[in-house]
Formats: structure tokens, sequence, C-alpha cells
């Protein structure tokens, strides 16, 4: 199709890593099929209403809007998510946090599960749907976000429980056996360094005072509370923040460990408070 030819020339010139693929992905979108029916229909004539909203979108992927945003949907681990601007887009750094968060959930008969700045429900929705036994909750700060990840739980059928609230305000005098935060961690000048793509997600899921450590003072200072005895903390942290953040916490009376992704970088940190002497 020479439309698919066109737009990804212009996503290229766009500066899009992969300006092809991307040209496939939204045309399938369009006409509701997979990318290799496109192969097999190569000499299809688009209708001008299909004409119309594949342009659309090759216009917004071009201004560098994020493809999620653009067909609405984003994988994580295995299943199909909703997503909007209302949410943070899901990456792949926060299915290794979930993966690690689920191996200390099944040491737990029943456990009390909380997501803290739950966003689009990713965390959350994957744990319950992985421990069926387990009584999950959400909370966020934002009532768009938690709207949709209400939808997200009710089309996979996951139970959870949200809360609108800042961090732990919504669950005061409540314990949990696991509590589990991707909070803000980009400092300013790190968002304002960041690729065109970043603009479009909402700056207060990503941007953070204090050089991006301002929500692991606070849960450094609070989450104790919220733990059961035995239970864990689990963090996603910035890439270069793995000693501050053993610092904040070791500080306020944690055990931590920080553990890398699967580039290598310091992506995930583990905390439990210290026993009393």
């Amino acid at each position: 199709m020479a439309a698919l030819a066109r737009a990804a020339e212009r996503l290229a010139a766009a500066g899009t890593e992969t300006p092809r693929a991307e040209a496939d992905l939204l045309l399938a979108h369009v006409l509701g099929c997979g990318r290799d029916r496109l192969y097999m229909e190569r000499e299809r004539r688009l209708s001008p209403a299909e004409t119309a909203a594949f342009s659309a979108l090759v216009a917004r992927r071009a201004r560098r809007e994020p493809f999620a945003y653009l067909t609405g949907r984003r994988e994580f681990l295995g299943r199909d998510f909703v997503v909007s601007p209302a949410v943070l887009i899901p990456r792949p750094e926060t299915e290794e946090l979930a993966l690690a968060a689920l191996a200390d959930c099944r040491r737990y008969h029943r456990p009390r599960l909380l997501d803290l700045g739950t966003g689009s429900g990713v965390i959350a929705i994957s744990l319950k749907l992985a421990c069926p036994e387990a009584e999950a909750t959400g909370t966020d700060i934002s009532a768009p976000a938690l709207s949709l990840a209400a939808q997200n739980g009710a089309r996979l059928g996951a139970a959870v429980l949200w809360l609108e609230g800042d961090l732990l305000a919504p669950v005061a005098g409540e314990v949990f056996d696991l509590v589990i935060a991707n909070p803000p961690y980009l400092s300013a000048q790190e968002y304002a360094a960041s690729a065109p793509e970043l603009r479009y997600e909402p700056p207060a899921a990503l941007v953070a005072p204090g050089a991006g450590l301002e929500f692991y003072r606070r849960l450094a200072r609070t989450a104790a509370a919220a733990l059961a005895p035995n239970g864990v903390l689990w963090l996603e942290i910035g890439a270069t923040q793995g000693a501050a953040v053993r610092a904040l916490f070791t500080a306020a009376g944690w055990r931590i460990e920080i553990r890398r992704d699967l580039a290598g970088r310091d992506r995930l940190a583990r905390a439990v408070p210290a026993p009393p002497f």
C-alpha cells in the first residue's frame, strides 16, 4: 500500500526509531487486523474514512505522541491494558517490579497487597490475577487514573479496591504484607532533557522534587507503619538512584537491598523495617 510507504517516510523524518513497523501497526489498528494481514492484502485500497483515520494517527505520532496513547492499549505481563494520557505508560522495568513483588506475595497466606500511585492499575491487577487469594488495594491521587484502573480491573476480572488519595493517606491505620510503589523519580533536569514522547505523559507521575527523591524520603519515614509483621516494601527507582535510596532508607531504620534490572542498572529496592534492638 502506498499509504504505508508515505507514512513510514513521514515517521522517519520525524525521528521515530522504527518508522516502518510503527506505520504498519497504526494501519493494522485502524483496520482492526493483525500486521500480517497487511502483507496479505497489499493491493487493498483504503476507504476515505480509513485513509483519514490513518493519516490522523500518523500525524500525531509524527509529533512524537507515544504509540500507546494512539492505540489506547499497552501490554503488561502478557495482558492488554487500556491506557490514556491520564496515566503513565507501563514500562518493561515495571514488569520486573511486579514479578519481584509476586515472588514475595507467594510467601503469604491470603496476603494483603497495596499498590501506591497505581496509575492504570497494572501492578495491582497483575498481582491479584497471579494470586487470586490476595486482597489487593490500589491508591492514587488522580481520580482519572483511578477510573482507568477500575476499568482495567473490570475488563480483566481482577477484584481490586481503588482508593483516591496521596500515597498512604487513604489507608491510614491499615497494615499490609506487601506495599509496592513506582513513584515519580525524575528530577526536573532529567525531565527537561528527556525524549519528546515523555512530554505527553502526566508530569505528576514522572517528576519529583528534591532531585527526584522526595517520594522515597516520604516513604522511608511513613511506610513502616503500613507494614504487617514480616511485611515488605518494594520500590522501582531511577537507574542512578540506588546509593541515594539506600542511604535514605538505612538512615530511617530500614534494611534495604538494591537490585538491578535486565539491563544491569539499579532499578528495584526491597526494604523491610529493621528489628528493634
